[in-house]
């Protein structure tokens, strides 16, 4: 699902699927590369937990997921021994995604496909993942997903999609550093000019100049993909 990392060394995330439909975390930790050991204490908890992101800090990790249809998160000094934090949330929820600047973290999620689903969300922590609040995204709409999330010298980028399937809309946003809520930045050009359909950013990239989305070309059988460059964000 996810991997990281970091000075404390390299963590990788995966998902067991369980009888009577539950879900375990599958966690891995190494020092080397070369061997690896199994975390367990991830599951510690009664229920389904599914860790599906991960990010390295300087004194260990942080990962973000979901416990019971409920947001939650993970830390660890050394990659094997792992604290669950439960996060206040929408029911039916998970946090998808994570990205880190020093000891502040940043996690976006949304619906878990179960249920009525739910609105896209944001939460941050200003202690390595110890404490966490929500933050505004701002959603211009009910139904807005969060598809992607990175971090610069600026603070973070993310993007989503809103809109009907036959007409979606992607959106981007910006949180500075020490601020807890999100700007809507202003991008053109994305919408295939051959098509009329905007494409979903399912990944994102920053450098020093600029920010690099990519995503799927719709119809998605022709397997091929777009890149967009959003600069001054």
């Amino acid at each position: 699902m996810s991997a990281a990392a970091g000075p404390r060394g390299y963590v990788i995330l995966g998902r067991l699927a369980v009888q009577g439909g539950a879900c375990v975390a599958d966690v891995w930790w190494s020092a080397d590369l070369t061997s690896w050991k199994r975390a367990h204490d991830v599951n510690g908890t009664n229920g389904s937990s599914q860790t599906l992101a991960v990010a390295a800090l300087a004194d260990g990790f942080v990962s973000v997921g979901s416990h019971n249809g409920k947001p939650a998160a993970w830390v660890t000094s050394d990659g094997t021994t792992w604290r669950t934090i439960f996060l206040s949330g929408p029911a039916n929820a998970q946090l998808n995604q994570i990205a880190v600047i020093g000891a502040r973290v940043v996690a976006t999620g949304g619906s878990d496909g179960q249920g009525d689903g739910s609105a896209a969300f944001a939460v941050s922590s200003p202690d390595g993942g110890g404490t966490w609040q929500q933050t505004d995204l701002q959603l211009p709409a009910p139904g807005t997903v969060v598809t992607a999330l990175a971090v610069g010298q600026r603070g973070w980028i993310a993007a989503g999609q809103y809109g009907t399937p036959g007409r979606p809309r992607v959106i981007v946003w910006k949180l500075a550093s020490g601020r807890n809520t999100w700007a809507q930045a202003q991008v053109g050009g994305i919408t295939d000019r051959g098509t009329g359909k905007t494409p979903a950013i399912t990944a994102l990239g920053v450098s020093k100049d600029a920010v690099i989305g990519i995503g799927p070309v719709a119809p998605a059988l022709t397997r091929q993909a777009a890149v967009f460059t959003l600069p001054g964000l």
